[in-house]
């Protein structure tokens, strides 16, 4: 099948695939396109690359639903991310929520824009806040002085989110990065 478009599982596998068995360490993955795997060959890859090391975050998907149904949001060991409103502190409402989601990040109206080095454009969904946890993540690896695995990345950046502050669905985590 075609995903957004251009993209084919096949391709997406490939490219995990490759990163796997390709990528320099430490490393952090955004996947920011999530596809119906009922086969799980796509979970499969995922998994694969958080075993080769790799820290992977995941966009939740724009589809306002609060199930866990689709690749890589729903595999274990991704830090799958919810969008919130920057302005309000509220759960984006095109947002998917739910069990799955590990935390949120500002995802309205807030990716950067090609026009400049500083420019910010009018990108919304969970595809533009799932960057924002992935540079975080980029951006302890070159700090920390030590390389911790995905589990230990995910839940450093999970426990000092702040907590307690979005307005989210039932079921769905409250914790904004």
């Amino acid at each position: 099948p075609i995903y957004d478009g251009n993209v084919t599982s096949a391709n997406l596998i490939s490219g995990l695939n490759w990163i796997s068995a390709n990528g320099v360490l430490p490393a952090v993955v955004n996947v920011s396109l999530n596809v119906p795997d009922s086969s799980g060959t796509v979970g499969t890859a995922v998994t694969n690359l958080i075993s080769a090391g790799f820290f992977v975050a995941a966009s939740a998907g724009n589809d306002s639903n609060t199930f866990c149904a689709t690749a890589p949001a729903k595999v274990s060991g991704v830090l799958t991310v919810a969008a919130s409103d920057p302005y309000s502190d509220q759960h984006a409402p095109y947002s998917n929520g739910g069990p799955c989601v590990g935390i949120y990040a500002p995802g309205v109206a807030t990716a950067a824009s090609s026009g400049s080095n500083t420019s910010a454009g009018g990108f919304s969904g969970t595809s533009a806040a799932a960057p924002h946890v992935a540079g975080y993540a980029a951006l302890l690896y070159e700090n920390s002085g030590y390389i911790p695995t995905p589990a230990v990345m995910r839940n450093h950046i999970v426990i000092f989110s702040n907590s307690g502050i979005i307005g989210a669905p039932a079921g769905t985590t409250n914790r904004q990065l």
